[in-house]
C-alpha cells in the first residue's frame, strides 16, 4: 500500500456521554477567543469524550476516560447509529501514538486518519507523525491544517 491522502472534516462539538444513561452532552470547541466549556447538566457523568469526524466515512472517535466496558460500548454503539457513524475507540493513547478499535465495519486506514485529526486538533498531539494502530496494522499519519481544511496522509507503518 502506497499512502492515502484525504482531506478530512471535523465536527466543531466535542461530545461526552452517559454510559448508564445513555446520554450525551455537547458543546462547542472554544476558538481562540478563549471561552471555557460549559458545566454538565447535573448528575452526568461523562464516560468518554468524543468527536464527529468524516473521513471519506463518518466516523464517532471516542476516548474512553477510564475503563471501557459493554455498557460503554452499547452506548457508544447507539450514539454512533444515530449519527450515521462508525464507532472507533481509542484504548490506548499517549504522545505520538493511539490503539484504536473499530466497532463495525469501517476503513481502518481512513479511522486512523479520524483518530490523528482529533488528537492533533483538540491539541493532545501535536507530533509530526503519529502511528496509529487500528486491528492489526499501525499506520503512519502526518495532519496538516491550512485555510481551515485539515489534510491527513496515512501509510503503513514497517
Amino acid at each position: 500500500m502506497g499512502s492515502v491522502t484525504e482531506t478530512v472534516e471535523l465536527d466543531q462539538r466535542c461530545w461526552f456521554v452517559d454510559a448508564t444513561s445513555r446520554r450525551t452532552w455537547q458543546w462547542v470547541v472554544p476558538t481562540s477567543d478563549g471561552l471555557a466549556s460549559p458545566t454538565a447538566p447535573p448528575g452526568f457523568k461523562g464516560d468518554a469524550q468524543f468527536a464527529l469526524v468524516t473521513a471519506g466515512e463518518r466516523y464517532l472517535v471516542a476516548f474512553p476516560r477510564s475503563g471501557v466496558d459493554a455498557v460503554l460500548e452499547d452506548a457508544l454503539a447507539t450514539v454512533g447509529a444515530a449519527e450515521g457513524a462508525t464507532v472507533v475507540l481509542v484504548e490506548v493513547d499517549r504522545p505520538g501514538c493511539a490503539v484504536a478499535r473499530v466497532l463495525g465495519r469501517g476503513d481502518t486506514t481512513r479511522a486512523a486518519m479520524a483518530v490523528a485529526v482529533v488528537k492533533y486538533s483538540w491539541a493532545w498531539d501535536e507530533t509530526e507523525e503519529l502511528l496509529i494502530e487500528t486491528g492489526a496494522i499501525t499506520y503512519a499519519v502526518r495532519v496538516a491544517y491550512a485555510d481551515r481544511v485539515f489534510t491527513v496522509r496515512a501509510t503503513k507503518h514497517v
